[in-house]
C-alpha cells in the first residue's frame, strides 16, 4: 500500500492513474522477517514464485497472495509447480497454504504421482467408459421435438 494526501486528479476531476504512485512490493533478503529455502524443494518453489510474480526474492514466509498473486496466476503457478516437483497439487491447497512454507510440507508429504518430463496432457487419465445412454421411454419437450424429431 502507498499512503498519499490526496489522489491526484485529471482536468476532468477523475483519478489520474498514470500520476499514482508506483507501490514498493518488498520481499528481499533485506527484510527483517525474510526466511531463507530450508532445501532444495523450497529453493524450487522460490525461483517459480520470483519468476511469475516478477520479485527479486521471496521469504518462504510470504503469502502468495500478499505478493502480488491473484486466481488467474495460481493456476500457472500450480502447473509449474507440479512439473518441476513430480507431484500433483489441488489448486486449493494454494488458498488452504499461500506460503513457500506450508506449500513444500504439503508437497513433501506426498508420493510423486506424475514424472516431471511428461507433458500434462499425457499424465491426465481418460475414463474410457461408455456414456450412459437417456431413458427413451420420457417424453420429450415441445421444444427438443421440434429439433430431434
Amino acid at each position: 500500500f502507498v499512503l498519499l494526501e490526496g489522489f491526484p486528479l485529471t482536468a476532468n476531476g477523475k483519478i489520474d492513474r498514470r500520476a499514482l504512485p508506483r507501490p514498493q512490493i518488498q520481499s528481499g533478503s533485506d527484510e527483517p522477517d525474510y526466511v531463507p529455502p530450508r532445501n532444495e524443494l523450497d529453493r524450487k518453489l522460490v525461483e517459480i514464485w520470483k519468476s511469475l510474480l516478477n520479485l527479486q526474492s521471496v521469504s518462504i514466509e510470504a503469502n502468495y497472495f500478499d505478493l502480488g498473486g491473484n486466481s488467474l496466476m495460481a493456476t500457472r503457478l500450480i502447473a509449474q509447480i507440479e512439473m518441476a516437483t513430480g507431484r500433483q497439487l489441488a489448486l486449493a491447497a494454494l488458498f488452504r497454504s499461500p506460503s513457500i512454507r506450508q506449500l513444500s510440507d504439503i508437497i513433501a508429504s506426498r508420493p510423486n504421482t506424475i514424472a516431471p518430463e511428461q507433458p500434462r496432457t499425457e499424465r491426465l487419465a481418460i475414463d474410457e467408459s461408455p456414456i450412459p445412454r437417456l431413458d427413451r421411454s420420457l417424453p420429450l419437450p415441445l421444444s427438443m421435438r421440434r429439433v430431434f424429431v
